[in-house]
């Protein structure tokens, strides 16, 4: 398909939709961490695989409850303030990692970060369906998909970067 095609699909969907894609795309170029984290923490810092495994599955199962925890409080508190805060406090727990002298304190930074960007989901969700209409509605939801695809493809690509040459 031709960008142009690509482009003809995705016109005139509301102008929230198309921020949201930007996000997610910032997004799941930021979910690099993680995978970027277990090679740190495995070839730099040594630590041993159960660990780095079972710091992974702590990071997915802290997902559960704060996809629970923000439905219940964008539908009471407001979508947009969900996931104004939601996305500042995950963003907020991956700045001391910057600094840590001590690697192991790292997993608990990402386990919150974990938790807290999983509590903008639903509100993100709702607010695709709050935005559109059932005629624009699987356009939208197929641009927001390709976004994901393209932040997690591109986040990847600088992760590996970064890795190998710093």
């Amino acid at each position: 398909m031709k960008l142009k095609e690509v482009a003809k699909t995705y016109s005139g969907l509301p102008k929230g939709i198309y921020i949201i894609f930007i996000s997610r795309v910032v997004n799941k170029m930021g979910n690099f961490v993680y995978p970027l984290m277990t090679l740190l923490l495995t070839i730099k810092v040594g630590m041993s695989e159960e660990k780095i495994g079972l710091f992974m599955l702590v990071c997915a199962a802290v997902q559960l409850p704060g996809s629970l925890l923000g439905g219940k409080l964008a539908d009471h508190i407001g979508r947009k303030k969900i996931i104004t805060v939601s996305m500042s406090i995950a963003a907020a727990s991956f700045l001391p990692c910057a600094f840590l002298k001590d690697y192991s304190l790292m997993p608990v930074f990402f386990i919150s970060a974990a938790f807290f960007n999983s509590i903008s989901g639903p509100a993100s969700g709702a607010m695709v369906n709050d935005l559109t209409v059932p005629e624009n509605r699987q356009r939208a939801f197929s641009l927001l998909y390709l976004g994901i695809n393209f932040g997690s493809a591109l986040g990847s690509v600088i992760a590996a970067m970064l890795f190998n040459n710093y």
